[in-house]
Parts: structure tokens; sequence; C-alpha cells
């Protein structure tokens, strides 16, 4: 460890006197390929965190401050994404964060759209083109209103009505008849 005038920074080389970490009063930098890496010794992106608990690696956003809220902000030239890798290190899942306000998360290995948002605008499940307030779209899609108390006489039930007020015009309800596993009605 030694102290560098010419770049006012403090530098630490490994026992064959390779730089490895290098911190400025302008940040902190491993040297590898200008990767950052906590709690791994090769980074493969600009912050690599990597942890071997069972806990996993965490990332703790917290503000202090009252009325504070903690901020992690994605910025691209167009979009950005989340993903989620396995341990074999094959992405799995991932969501994409448009330019136009869109939310997409994605089943990689399926390339299938399981839930697609779009703020103002509408909400697709099962596919990113949704052309309604809500679409549902797969080979044999199923809508579950499930009752998980078992409580008899119980509704389950989808209203149409108007606003203001509680106008309902019409609902369709399920009733739950018999809290054992009889048929209920409709």
């Amino acid at each position: 460890i030694r102290w560098d005038n010419n770049n006012s920074s403090l530098i630490l080389k490994d026992s064959s006197e390779v730089l490895t970490t290098q911190i400025r009063s302008s940040g902190f930098s491993y040297l590898n390929g200008g990767n950052v890496g906590i709690g791994t010794t090769s980074p493969d992106s600009k912050l690599h965190v990597e942890s071997t608990s069972a806990t996993g690696a965490n990332f703790i956003l917290e503000s202090t401050h009252s009325g504070g809220i903690p901020l992690l902000d994605l910025k691209g030239a167009a979009s950005a994404q989340l993903r989620y890798k396995d341990e074999l290190n094959v992405i799995q899942g991932r969501i994409d964060f448009g330019d136009s306000g869109t939310f997409n998360f994605i089943d990689v290995p399926n390339n299938k759209s399981t839930l697609y948002l779009k703020t103002g605008g509408n909400v697709g499940i099962g596919t990113a083109s949704p052309d309604h307030i809500l679409c549902i779209e797969d080979t044999e899609p199923t809508l579950r209103i499930f009752d998980s108390a078992n409580t008899l006489n119980q509704e389950q039930t989808i209203s149409f009505g108007t606003e203001p007020g509680n106008r309902t015009h019409a609902e369709i309800s399920g009733i739950n008849l018999n809290a054992g596993n009889a048929a209920g009605g409709l």
C-alpha cells in the first residue's frame, strides 16, 4: 500500500507488485479492465457484487433523512435492464425498462413476456402488445379468483359498473356453499 502523489491516490499492489486497487478522491476502482468488484477479485462488469453466503449478495438502499426515498437509477441511451442469472450464469429472467415508460418482465428461457406494464396505458399478462386495458394471453388463459380461507358463503366477485359512487350495474359471483370440497354456485 502506498500513496501516489502523481494521481493523488492510494494504491494497492499484490505480492507480484501488480496494481490491483486504486482509491482516489474521485472514487474507488478495482483495476480489472476498469471494473469494480465487491466480494470478487475478477469482476466481469462495471459493478460486480458477489457473495458465497446463504443469504446471497444484498444491496441495501437506505435514506436516513426524514421523508427521504432510497433511489436506484438505471440510465441508458434508450432503455435499461435488470437480469436474473442462475448459478450457472445463465439468464433466466429479465426486466426491460423501455424509453417510453414501459416495464416488460420476461421469462428468458421461454422467450415470453410474463407481465408488461406501460405507465398510463395497458397491462399485458403473457403479451408485450396489450391492445386493451388488461390483456391476458396464453394457450389456455385462466383468470383465477379464489377465497384462500375457504369461508362458507364467501363470494368471489367480478363487478361491472360506473363511477362515481358504488353504482354496480351487474356482477358475476362465485359463492362457496360448502366449506368442504363440494362445488359452489355461480
